[in-house]
């Protein structure tokens, strides 16, 4: 009986090897490696120290991240994150926007940005440099297939 779940009995199975080695020359077949990649994609937090924040610089946070007047102002004082989100998946323009816009509103505010990638801390124009090296990145593909360089 095949345990295997492929439906394949034993003989079937030594019948396909024998059918493999002859194409191949070899008695058994090599396995076949599946490589998938780890797209594990970069994960961002802004946050910034605890803080009393002021109705501007609450305003201006909500404005950018769409949460509510009190989740802003709890997360200031917590020194939670405003902004927790993969940099490279979807609407990646925006994301960049938002998180720009959002360091910004923050070093407006006298406040120092606390930006964490991944498991390590970076600094704001770290961060910054990211994003422009992407957006050169992209621009250039653009530019290599407008001139049929694909």
């Amino acid at each position: 009986m095949d345990y295997s779940g492929n439906g394949d009995s034993s003989s079937q199975r030594h019948e396909q090897q024998q059918r493999i080695s002859s194409v191949t020359g070899s008695k058994r077949p090599k396995p076949v490696i599946h490589y998938q990649p780890k797209t594990k994609m970069s994960r961002v937090t802004i946050s910034t120290a605890p803080c009393d924040a002021s109705a501007s610089l609450v305003s201006s946070v909500r404005r950018i991240t769409k949460l509510g007047i009190l989740d802003v102002r709890d997360r200031l004082s917590a020194g939670e994150p405003l902004f927790d989100q993969e940099l490279f998946g979807n609407r990646t323009e925006d994301v960049f926007a938002k998180a720009r816009a959002l360091l910004s509103a923050l070093e407006q505010g006298g406040h120092q940005p606390v930006v964490v990638e991944g498991d390590r801390r970076i600094t704001p124009e770290v961060l910054r440099n990211i994003f422009q090296a992407s957006e050169d990145s992209a621009e250039e593909l653009r530019r290599l297939d407008e001139m049929g360089h694909s």
